[in-house]
């Protein structure tokens, strides 16, 4: 809970794209363990899978994306 703050989010967001917007409940976390960000990414290069907060590995899950590669992180194809 230490890293819902707006600022960090955004910081921590724009690691994966271009923050957008930050979801309001994850502001006001009442998400628990999830936060939501709407992030414009670049589709042609490999997409961000974690983040390492203070050594420790944040799993990224990306909605509405359906054929992204697992093995090369690309956008396109299965």
């Amino acid at each position: 809970m230490e890293i819902y703050h707006k600022l960090l989010l955004k910081v921590l967001g724009n690691c994966i794209g271009q923050v957008l917007k930050v979801e309001h409940k994850t502001i006001a976390k009442a998400r628990g363990q999830f936060a939501r960000f709407c992030v414009k990414v670049d589709l042609t290069k490999p997409l961000v899978s974690q983040l390492d907060i203070d050594g420790r590995m944040i799993d990224i899950e990306y909605k509405g994306l359906h054929e992204i590669c697992f093995s090369c992180g690309t956008y396109g194809h299965m």
